[in-house]
């Protein structure tokens, strides 16, 4: 069965010793949800946040997106054309921008086995701010616009994507914000908050131990020198 928000705030409401869990829901939504209970106004509260926070925490791999960059200005004329070349639209998904696939390389640097030597990866620079009147949020960068390809932890509404840690870390979590409110014993809400700590370390290991990393390529300079 599918993980949906309703599930894991009855699983942060369990935590508490809270029987009563939320009922009358649309497809496992937190918002169709019809409860009007102190609970359900609490997790309205927290359950977007908390999600969010934890989704930018962490690189997760189900949060994983590429996307092409709009740009939104050039720099010509501007007070950062110094600094920077270009500015570009903030994906409207995104919640922490990872960095540039088309990152250069440049430098060498010695491996220490049998002294051979590796071309080193060098990301683009980059900072995020805002532009414009009104002001909207931005990626101030020199990567051109051919190059302007970027990886980013996007937002993740449908909690059917969730692992299984991930949610479980996110149900502590829950229950660790709705406890004093809901007059929950404060021993209680500690030990909610320790143990979100605890399962979403072994989340982001878990997470981690499910990719392989591409390995560093060499460059023409070492493929040159071995006639690979």
């Amino acid at each position: 069965m599918a993980l949906t928000e309703v599930a894991i705030c009855n699983m942060a409401l369990s935590r508490l010793g809270i029987s009563r869990v939320l009922t009358g829901d649309v497809d496992g939504i937190l918002a169709a949800c019809t409860d009007s209970t102190v609970a359900k106004a609490m997790l309205d509260i927290w359950y977007p946040r908390k999600r969010n926070a934890l989704l930018e925490m962490y690189p997760w791999s189900f949060a994983l997106k590429y996307a092409t960059l709009v740009l939104n200005d050039d720099g010509d004329g501007e007070i950062w054309e110094d600094e920077w070349d270009y500015a570009y639209t903030y994906p409207s998904d995104c919640l922490r921008m990872r960095r540039f696939v088309t990152d250069t390389g440049t430098g060498w640097y010695l491996t220490g086995y049998q002294e051979s030597y590796r071309f080193r990866p060098e990301p683009w620079p980059f900072v995020v701010g805002t532009h414009g009147t009104p002001p909207v949020k931005v990626i101030f960068t020199d990567v051109t616009t051919s190059d302007a390809d970027v990886e980013y932890t996007a937002l993740v509404t449908d909690a059917g994507l969730f692992p299984e840690d991930f949610s479980s870390g996110l149900a502590w979590l829950l229950s660790a914000e709705v406890a004093r409110p809901m007059s929950v014993d404060n021993k209680r809400a500690m030990e909610a908050e320790q143990a979100a700590q605890y399962i979403l370390s072994a989340a982001a290991a878990s997470n981690k131990n499910e990719q392989e990393p591409r390995p560093e390529g060499d460059g023409t300079f070492v493929t040159s020198r071995w006639g690979s």
